[in-house]
Parts: C-alpha cells; sequence; structure tokens
C-alpha cells in the first residue's frame, strides 16, 4: 500500500460511491472548501446582494459535512470549532436582511400614523445590518483565509492508501440512518414542545440530511423525492424561526423606542423655556402604534407557521422519515452494484478506413495466378 493523493477536482457521483470512504470525504471536504472560498471572495468585493447568503451556506455546507464525515477526515476539533464560530458570527446579518425584507412588504397594510414606527424600525435595523455585513468582511473573512489554507493543505495531501473496505457510499448511508433518527426524535420532541428551541434542532437535524444527501441526488433513486420532503420542512421551519427572530425585535425596539421618546420629551419639558410646537411634534410622531400594529401581524404570521410545520411535517413525520430510511438501504448497497460500462464509439470514417485496410492486405496475401 502506498501513499495517496487526493484528485481536487469533482468526480463523478458513481465514481465518488465506490472511493474509500477516507478518499471520498477528502475529495468532497476539497469542493466545499473551494465553494466556501469562493463565496467569501464575491462578499469581500461588495457587489453582490446575495454574496452574504451564499458564504453562509457554502461555510454552514463546510462544517456539517467536516462533522458527519470526522472520524474518516481527522479534521481537528479547533478547526471545527473556529468554523463554527464563524458560522455563528454571521446569523446577525443574515437575520436583520430576512425581517427588513419582511418589513418593507408591510408598508401598503399600515396607515400614516403606523408607518412611522416602521420608518423608524426599518432605519434601525438598516443601520445594525450595515455594521453586521462590516464586522463579517473585517472578522470572518480575515479569520477564514488561514483556515482555509490549511484545510486546502491538509486534505490535498498524501495520505496512506487502504484497501476499499469501508466505501463513500456505506459511510452516507450510516450518517443518512443516523440523521433520520435524530430528525425523527426532533420532530417528535417538537410535537410536545413547540417552542423555538425544538424548532431551530429540528431546522438544523434536516438540513444535515440535506447537505449529505445532495451530491447523490443523481444516482440513487428516491433521493430527489427526499430532497424536496427536506426542503419543504427547512423552508417551513425556517419561515417559524424567521418570525421568532421579528417579533423578539419589535419587543426590543418598543422598549429601546418608547425609552428614548419618553427621555426627550422629559427633556423638552424641563428646559426653562419649553418649545411646545416640538413637544407637540414629539408627542405625535409615536412609533409605538406602528410596533403594534407590526407585532400583530407577525404573531399571526407565526401562528400559521406552527400550524403548516404541525400539520405537514410534525404529525406526518413518519412518511419523510421512511422515505429517507429508503434511500438510505438503496445508498449502502451502491457498492454492491456492478459499475455500468458504455461501448466505446468508433467514428464511422475510422469504421471505413480499417475494413478498407484490411481488405487490402487480404487481397495482397492472396497467391497471383500465372
Amino acid at each position: 500500500m502506498g501513499a495517496s493523493r487526493i484528485p481536487r477536482s469533482a468526480v463523478t457521483p458513481a465514481r465518488l460511491a465506490r472511493m474509500s470512504a477516507v478518499k471520498g470525504a477528502r475529495n468532497q471536504a476539497l469542493q466545499l472548501v473551494d465553494q466556501t472560498n469562493k463565496a467569501g471572495r464575491l462578499l469581500a468585493d461588495g457587489k453582490n446582494e446575495g454574496a452574504l447568503h451564499q458564504f453562509r451556506v457554502a461555510l454552514r455546507r463546510l462544517r456539517t459535512f467536516l462533522r458527519g464525515y470526522a472520524s474518516h477526515l481527522s479534521v481537528t476539533k479547533k478547526i471545527r470549532g473556529i468554523l463554527r464560530r464563524l458560522a455563528k458570527r454571521t446569523n446577525a446579518a443574515r437575520d436583520l436582511e430576512v425581517s427588513i425584507l419582511w418589513l418593507k412588504e408591510q408598508r401598503r397594510a399600515l396607515n400614516a400614523r403606523e408607518r412611522i414606527g416602521l420608518d423608524l424600525l426599518l432605519e434601525d435595523l438598516e443601520r445594525n445590518r450595515d455594521k453586521a455585513y462590516e464586522s463579517i468582511r473585517d472578522r470572518v473573512l480575515k479569520e477564514w483565509r488561514p483556515i482555509e489554507g490549511e484545510l486546502t493543505k491538509f486534505l490535498s495531501g498524501t495520505f496512506k492508501d487502504q484497501p476499499v473496505i469501508h466505501t463513500f457510499a456505506q459511510a452516507s448511508a450510516e450518517l443518512a440512518s443516523e440523521y433520520s433518527y435524530e430528525l425523527e426524535m426532533g420532530l417528535s420532541r417538537l410535537e410536545r414542545q413547540q417552542n423555538k428551541k425544538m424548532a431551530h434542532r429540528a431546522r438544523i437535524r434536516g438540513k444535515r440530511l440535506r447537505y449529505l444527501l445532495e451530491p447523490m441526488r443523481r444516482t440513487v433513486p428516491g433521493v430527489q423525492g427526499a430532497l424536496t420532503a427536506l426542503k419543504r420542512l427547512q423552508d417551513d421551519l425556517g419561515l417559524l424561526n424567521d418570525s421568532g427572530v421579528l417579533l423578539e425585535q419589535l419587543s426590543e425596539a418598543a422598549e429601546v423606542f418608547s425609552a428614548k421618546r419618553v427621555q426627550r420629551l422629559l427633556d423638552l419639558a424641563t428646559k426653562d423655556n419649553p418649545n411646545r410646537a416640538r413637544m407637540h411634534s414629539e408627542m405625535r410622531d409615536d412609533a409605538l402604534p406602528g410596533l403594534l400594529a407590526l407585532a400583530r401581524r407577525a404573531k399571526i404570521r407565526r401562528q400559521q407557521a406552527l400550524l403548516k410545520v404541525m400539520e405537514n411535517h410534525v404529525l406526518a413525520r413518519a412518511t419523510i422519515i421512511d422515505r429517507i430510511r429508503q434511500v438510505a438501504t438503496r445508498l449502502g448497497d451502491q457498492t454492491n452494484q456492478p459499475p455500468r460500462t458504455q461501448a466505446k464509439k468508433i467514428p464511422q470514417r475510422q469504421t471505413r478506413r480499417k475494413i478498407t485496410t484490411r481488405a487490402r492486405r487480404s487481397r495482397a496475401a492472396r497467391p497471383r495466378s500465372r
């Protein structure tokens, strides 16, 4: 057994399935490092509106993959811990982006008085979002670069080649079974405890399964259907989570804005020569009616999202879990299936040339009649 080097470029799904678990995991991890690096460059450039989302998704996929295939990759806990911290630092910017988008969509449903609160809240959230973006560019990308170099050097380096006893497909099948059990338990707990914490855990477990199965979508029957169901689960749980985050932001804004407004009124009222016109303007421009209207709408949105999650996913969880387990079984059988071979096509001109050459040789070999 000699030293082996991991191919840096992508391989076909069929070849990936038959690779050893170590070689296949390293190959896929390298692809994910490259994708994260590319998204990081777009984010640093600052011209792509979807760059933050791309970077967050790429970083999350990489971290999830390294965690799942940890026994085959031997990536240190220190590196995985740093990736976890980097991913966590992007959460605030993402939450603010989602909230801002929803708030802007509510303008038409509010009256003129309520829009005062909407405008003040949007101004505050957009300011916080810009600060979060600056933090990501200054800190997260700066910390990512040395980690990217270290991961690339480790994953693409040589390692002692081993016989293919445990394939990448078999390792993935085992993970799919493990993750399906975790998702089933997560949805079961969400049925008993319908809170933000349980919903978040179920959502994360669904994402892990999606990221695991996506490379096999074209080679394993049933994967595409499982991915569609998992994406629907993730979207519905995401809406539930976003509604909860928005309600927290509204509650915090109501407390801060109210305190600031009372302080401004007190300052105006206690001056030697109070400006009554300004006091009336301050009393009139109250953010609270708008925040209350938005909170009512956000509460209804959260209730509808919870109802959808319960009916479509939690109470019907047996369907999606059975589907994933069937996929895991098929995935484990991939190694036992013989590779497909295709007849090599010979160009027609080349075929004619060969026939003509054979004919000439045959005529030349015949004895000439005297």
